[in-house]
């Protein structure tokens, strides 16, 4: 063994340095792109040159210069160590570090003749417990952990290149079908938007918006909403949208479990607003006709009560809108539902609700007339 500054050297060379000082290996090369290093050999007999460590000369004589780890994994007996192309970490003299590539681009550039190369991070056991790399030929991205002796998932999916589902985000899936694809095999898929600290009229919001090109945006959304003004002083659930005119509307359901609709955002989770199935009866909001009320007890004589069994086999009352139809359309309305296939005879419904004002005037003409009968 020999010693340099110790008389008791532990290995074959052993260098002991005070601070600031160490081995200096230099390059006596003018030219740009020359090396100086350490060769390592990994056999006794055959001497030859199969990993190092090495100075890239910059030639600016400004110590521009690059770190080179090198390495080759061929069997040959030749000194076959090349150290550019073989280099598996290089350190740029701007501090860029590059694993798998010699010119780092960013302070992290990591390169891999494997397309679906991937980054890992072990546990204690050297098991993989969390791993990010290309999944696919569109050069999409993957987020993928492990459980214990599990099969990895992968949980998030960014697809990348330029085809029909290019930036599509996947959760539990690597086929993004849409712009955010949340899947799961089994249970109950939730996707949570949520803040904890919200103050009174704050609200935690999904949006969908959209709009025609060249129009206006139309929103709907669904969110949590914080109105201290509510009897339980906590946050409620509500349905917000915009109608195709950009009147904003609300939808929540009260302390009570009545759904309520109103355009003031301050009237959700409380009792105000309009109970839905409710009709709005202000007679500032009405144009009201002067003309006389043209139906009476003869259109209600016309209607033809109907027991029928719906879909579920549930027997109901009711009224058929075709038959209906021509005695108080008013109570009538196409869906516009192609439900039969058949495009010129769409789905029909009814407002039972319109007939209400018809059976009020027929007691009132009938009424008249019992008490012309009594004065007679």
């Amino acid at each position: 063994n020999v010693g340099i500054g110790t008389a008791a050297p532990k290995e074959l060379l052993h260098l002991d340095c005070g601070s600031g000082e160490g081995l200096f290996i230099c390059n006596d090369s003018d030219s740009a792109d020359s090396f100086a290093g350490i060769y390592f050999g990994g056999h006794s007999t055959q001497h030859r040159k199969k990993a190092g460590i090495f100075l890239k000369y910059g030639g600016d004589f400004t110590g521009n210069s690059d770190m080179y780890f090198s390495s080759t994994t061929s069997v040959s007996n030749a000194d076959d160590l090349n150290i550019e192309s073989d280099a598996n970490l290089v350190i740029q003299a701007d501090g860029n570090v590059g694993i798998g590539t010699t010119s780092p681009g960013e302070k992290l550039s990591i390169g891999s003749t494997d397309e679906n190369a991937r980054i890992e991070i072990l546990n204690s056991t050297g098991s993989v417990k969390w791993s990010m790399g290309r999944f696919s030929a569109n050069n999409g991205l993957s987020f993928r952990h492990k459980y214990s002796t599990n099969a990895a998932v992968d949980y998030l999916t960014l697809v990348g290149g330029d085809g029909a589902n290019a930036g599509y985000v996947g959760i539990g899936t690597t086929a993004p079908a849409q712009k955010l694809h949340v899947y799961s095999a089994s249970g109950t898929i939730q996707s949570v938007v949520e803040s904890d600290a919200l103050s009174s009229s704050q609200t935690s919001r999904i949006y969908a918006v959209g709009m025609k090109s060249g129009g206006t945006d139309r929103w709907c959304a669904i969110e949590s909403f914080y109105n201290a003004s509510s009897a339980s002083d906590e946050t409620c659930g509500a349905i917000r949208m915009h109608a195709s005119d950009g009147n904003e509307s609300v939808f929540w359901m009260d302390d009570s479990d009545v759904f309520r609709t109103s355009t003031s955002q301050a009237h959700i989770g409380t009792t105000s607003g309009t109970v839905i199935g409710a009709q709005t009866s202000d007679e500032r909001l009405k144009k009201i006709s002067t003309d006389a009320f043209k139906y009476g007890i003869d259109d209600v004589m016309n209607l033809v009560p109907i027991m029928f069994e719906d879909e579920s086999g549930f027997q109901k009352l009711g009224f058929g809108a075709q038959t209906t139809l021509p005695i108080i359309p008013e109570a009538v309305f196409d869906t516009k539902e192609n439900a039969f296939e058949d495009e010129d005879n769409t789905k029909l419904g009814m407002e039972y609700v319109q007939i209400v004002p018809v059976l009020v005037k027929a007691i009132q003409e009938l009424s008249a007339k019992v008490e012309a009968l009594e004065n007679a």
